[in-house]
């Protein structure tokens, strides 16, 4: 079954959530459950063929703030291929991290997850902080990661200062107070007028991310740097950006891009740091195109 089409004068909510309510269910039957891995208790949403035997699917990680659900609309654009989306620690229903936490720890929870799964080799699909999680797999255990999609993300994310800001703002004020300044960053300037459901939706979804788990990856984020190892990266690698990114700008991400050894660079039209929730079926072809240019094993 092909995706679902719309235009531009469909209502965006309904459009937005009825290709995941109907496309979706039917045509992928995606389950959602909880794992324990490791320490964590995890939560995740697995779809697609479910043939015996060894495969590898594509694993979606989210940004800062948000969860799984923001790759809905991408995974419904990817009915023959098998999927995982999960809320890392300290989002959606999944444990918080532990403290202090960082990046490496939660690539552990994402391997840990996957073990659970019996899942032995994936592509890894991140966005953001769950880009840089998928560099630090990529790096630190590449016999487990057939390919890697880094989307609005890089080796290096933000300054120390901005990280210190955001963490005290948020365990001072709360998220609530925090969300608008961090919102106003995420899309391209115009989709909050093209589609304000969506937009009210993914910020009621930030506002709603305990404190406490979002300070504990802003202090993993901030520490975290691996500019040093990009040589080192062998997965095939697709990056991309939105062009009208202010939280990542295109220029920051395609110098990322040139760093690992035969990265391929792809921007993402009319849309800003969460291209996922803003143009999911470009995102959805971008993937898609990629691995099927690695071969029927991708």
């Amino acid at each position: 079954m092909s995706p679902p089409t719309y235009d531009r004068s469909d209502p965006p909510h309904d459009r937005y959530a009825g290709e995941v309510r109907g496309h979706r269910a039917e045509a992928v039957g995606a389950v959602r459950r909880f794992v324990r891995a490791g320490d964590a208790v995890v939560h995740l949403s697995r779809s697609g063929p479910s043939e015996p035997g060894p495969f590898e699917p594509v694993v979606f990680l989210h940004s800062l703030g948000t969860d799984h659900r923001i790759w809905d609309a991408v995974a419904a654009r990817l009915p023959g291929r098998a999927t995982i989306l999960l809320d890392l620690p300290g989002h959606g229903l999944s444990d918080a991290p532990r403290e202090p936490t960082t990046i490496a720890d939660l690539a552990s929870v994402v391997l840990a997850t996957l073990d659970v799964e019996g899942v032995r080799r994936a592509t890894i699909a991140g966005l953001s902080l769950g880009g840089q999680i998928g560099l630090r797999l990529a790096l630190d255990a590449p016999e487990r990661i057939a390919a890697l999609v880094a989307m609005d993300s890089g080796a290096k994310l933000g300054t120390e200062a901005d990280w210190n800001h955001r963490i005290e703002t948020t365990l001072r004020d709360g998220m609530e107070a925090a969300a608008p300044e961090i919102f106003a960053r995420w899309f391209h300037p115009e989709f909050a007028s093209r589609e304000p459901a969506t937009a009210h939706g993914i910020r009621t979804l930030l506002a709603r991310t305990p404190a406490v788990g979002y300070a504990a990856c802003c202090r993993a984020l901030r520490d975290e740097d691996l500019r040093s190892r990009l040589r080192e990266v062998t997965a095939p690698t697709l990056v991309l950006c939105g062009d009208a990114d202010r939280s990542t700008p295109p220029h920051e991400v395609r110098a990322f891009a040139a760093a690992i050894p035969g990265a391929r660079y792809e921007e993402i039209a009319g849309a800003g740091h969460q291209i996922c929730v803003e143009r999911p079926e470009a995102v959805a072809d971008a993937v898609d195109r990629f691995l099927g240019a690695l071969g029927p094993e991708a």
